[in-house]
């Protein structure tokens, strides 16, 4: 878009015929001594206007980067879906920085010797205008055309000055080809001087890049906000940008920098973001509301800026009457012209045209654009209308929206559930080919004797917990479907006392008739709320191992991983154990020692889906008892002994079994005990049962009564009792017993 050197060339003719007039005039009006100080007044004039052509004119005030492309996310995919499909990540907003060439002005910020106060501070908010930018517009056209690689044409920057310059969102502007752009929305940025001159430490200038204050943002059209961003930062000035130029500080800003994020609407195309910028590089004479003065009228010591000089108004009047008769003979506009600025500029390029004909063609062409250039110079407000002060760019964006894939929607759920009917029944399963515009439903249904659908019991509810990528925007996703309410196992119309068969019944569906239903069998069984219980005594040993199984109503259609057992010890929090299952634990065995007395078991349900527990036998008492010791009599012996009437009697080679006393460094007592004496045609007795390690010995005297056959006989009868004592605990076993019936017989001679 830039003008390039042509342009300059231009320019910097009107220059030097600046430097040559203003030397005409002081030669006629002023003494040789302040002619050098014009001279050198109009050298900075053209020092400080060939610096604008270096900081850039017209359409190259304004810069970016020149062209983009943005994917849009497709409908239902989330960004892992999107990633795991293609590989990469699509961000469907973009963050550009414009910078817009204004003057640079930090060499003249230091007070000027013999300027007061009030003059400087004048001065400084003139500067402030020359090096910020007045508004800078950003437009968002579309054109729908699918054509990938060539962007369609664009009207061109005199399009817009001549038939588009003045715009409003929602109309159509044309290429010289026809192609139509839709102007889709248009926010403007213009700078708050009062606010921003209010934030100027006139004390402290140096260095000082005085940034903008900027009113909020115009917005007229559809927004393009990009996601998550708030609308004060979809378009704004950056000091930080501003100033990433190094050496900014010292050596004063060049340009001035303002951020767009952009995001195009869900539709593909082409977009062409455009700006229009408004700076100050050359500040004629201002109109000031609804005047409309003439250049008469402009009193001669308003001051006129071009770039960081100011000249007086006085001064281009004195030119503009030196070369407007001169010029008259060429058909030079008048002021009054200037009302249709097209106009204007067709008359002094005629007069150029004409001056091609005369002797001096070169000095007369320069002095008659000069002297239009002046008149706009001098006439309020058409200063703006310089292309230095004016610049605009756009930039083409393609916009792709990725095809939205269909699949058939699919379901992927267990041919059989089995729960028991403590809890909801739920369940997890699969929605294959899902987008978020699909829909759920379902329910559960009796299961009648036959296998049809009886009566409908309740309606299912559906949670997302968690998904997988599928193919484009499908996704596998899986769910929990959970009744709206507890079922009871049991149907004893159907003659089910112990369990309760239904149907499942869930249907997914993209839409229309795109749907598809499945079925499965879920099985209800009764909780355990009472004792069942098998092959477990209430009462164990000290020494011995745990053993219990729990056989639930479910039998084996739930698995055994869904249920839990705890142990608790009495008295031994450390002890407590949670045991897989409804029997004991075979890889680590739990042997009874003396520390503990009695011990609690609680089994529960865990809910596979949502890892509740719940209570399938409440906790239950056990006891731990002292096991009874043995007696080993296979050496026996009874020896009866005495003379006469007299009998001595002892019964040896008895051994005692010492039981277990769950206590690694130490036996239990064993007591030994004789019971229920009885005796016949003897004498009464009292045997005595002496312990010794582990031998057992018993014996006592009696005597008898010789008959008329000179027969001493009789019978003795008692228990043999073994009682083992635990050495911790001090519990008692039960009785081991041994019932001995001794016969006496002897005839004395």
């Amino acid at each position: 878009m830039s003008k390039g050197g042509a342009g300059k060339v231009y320019f910097v003719l009107y220059l030097a015929v600046v430097l040559e007039l203003l030397i005409i005039i002081v030669e006629r009006d002023e003494a040789e001594e302040h002619l050098h100080q014009k001279q050198k007044e109009a050298m900075k004039i053209v020092e400080s206007i060939l610096s604008q052509l270096q900081s850039g004119a017209g359409s190259e005030g304004v810069n970016t980067r020149p062209q983009d492309e943005i994917t849009l996310k497709p409908e239902g995919m989330d960004d892992k879906a999107i990633k795991d499909a293609i590989g990469i990540e699509i961000k469907p907003n973009r963050k550009y920085v414009i910078d817009v060439g204004v003057t640079n002005i930090a060499s003249e910020l230091k007070k000027r010797e013999g300027e007061n106060n009030k003059e400087y501070e004048e001065r400084v908010h003139k500067l402030i205008e020359l090096s910020n930018v007045s508004d800078l517009e950003y437009q968002v056209y579309y054109n729908s055309n699918p054509e990938p690689n060539n962007c369609p044409l664009f009207p061109s920057d005199e399009d817009f000055k001549d038939k588009y310059s003045k715009l409003n969102a929602g109309q159509d502007v044309q290429s010289a080809d026809g192609q139509n752009w839709k102007l889709m929305s248009i926010r403007k940025l213009a700078i708050d001087k009062p606010a921003t001159f209010a934030t100027i430490d006139m004390n402290n200038l140096s260095g000082n890049p005085l940034h903008p204050l900027y009113n909020k943002p115009t917005l007229e059209g559809t927004p393009t906000t990009p996601s998550g961003v708030s609308e004060d930062s979809v378009f704004y000035y950056s000091k930080e940008e501003s100033m990433k130029v190094p050496g900014s500080i010292k050596n004063g800003l060049d340009k001035r920098s303002f951020v767009v994020n952009f995001q195009p609407p869900n539709q593909g195309g082409w977009y062409k973001l455009r700006f229009a910028s408004r700076t100050n590089k050359i500040m004629g004479v201002k109109k000031e509301g609804n005047e409309n003065k003439k250049i008469d009228d402009v009193e001669d010591e308003t001051a006129i800026n071009i770039g960081t000089v100011q000249l007086k108004a006085g001064e281009l009047k004195k030119v503009v009457k030196e070369v407007q008769n001169e010029l008259e003979p060429f058909g030079i506009p008048k002021e009054e012209d200037l009302k249709n600025l097209k106009d204007f500029n067709a008359k002094i390029a005629a007069a150029v045209e004409k001056a091609n004909k005369d002797p001096k063609a070169l000095e007369v062409k320069s002095r008659i654009k000069l002297y239009g250039y002046i008149i706009k110079l001098l006439s309020p407000g058409q200063s703006v209308t310089f292309d230095q002060n004016q610049g605009s760019i756009q930039f083409n964006i393609r916009v792709l929206k990725p095809e939205v894939k269909t699949a058939k929607p699919d379901l992927k759920i267990a041919e059989d559930i089995y729960r028991l009917d403590i809890a909801a029944p739920k369940f997890f399963f699969s929605a294959l080919n899902y987008t978020d515009k699909n829909t759920l439903s379902g329910a559960i249904y009796e299961k009648e004797p036959g296998g049809g659908k009886g009566n409908k019991l309740v309606s299912l509810s559906f949670t997302a917990v968690g998904s997988s990528a599928g193919k484009g925007n499908l996704e596998t996703r899986e769910f929990v479907a959970k009744a709206e309410g507890t079922l009871t196992a049991g149907n004893t119309s159907l003659g089910r006392s112990e369990y309760r068969e239904c149907l499942v019944e869930i249907t997914h569906s993209a839409g229309g008739a795109n749907s598809n239903t499945k079925t499965a069998n879920l099985t209800l069984f009764k909780s355990i709320v009472q004792d069942n219980i098998t092959n477990l005594r209430l009462i164990f040993d000290y020494g011995e191992f745990l053993k219990f199984n729990f056989t639930p109503p479910s039998g084996n259609k739930i698995p055994a991983d869904q249920f839990v057992t705890t142990y608790m010890p009495e008295n031994n929090q450390t002890g407590i154990r949670d045991l897989k299952g409804l029997s004991e634990p075979k890889d680590s065995p739990i042997q009874f020692d003396c520390s503990v007395k009695s011990f609690k078991l609680n089994s529960f349900w865990i809910d596979p889906v949502d890892k509740e527990k719940y209570t399938i036998l409440p906790p239950k008492d056990f006891n731990i008892s002292q096991p009874k010791p043995g007696l080993i009599t296979k050496n026996e012996k009874q020896n009866i002994g005495g003379s006469d009437e007299n009998f001595t009697v002892s019964v040896t080679g008895l051994e005692v079994s010492i039981p277990n006393s769950g206590c690694s460094d130490v036996q239990p007592e064993i007591k030994s005990l004789i019971e229920n004496v009885k005796v016949t045609k003897v004498t009464s007795v009292t045997p005595k049962a002496r312990l010794s390690g582990n031998k057992l010995v018993i014996d006592f005297q009696t005597r008898g009564t010789p008959n008329d056959d000179n027969v001493v006989s009789g019978n003795i009868q008692f228990d043999l009792v073994l009682i083992a004592v635990n050495p911790k605990t001090g519990a008692e076993s039960s009785k081991a017993r041994k019932q001995y019936s001794i016969r006496l017989y002897r005839k004395i001679e």
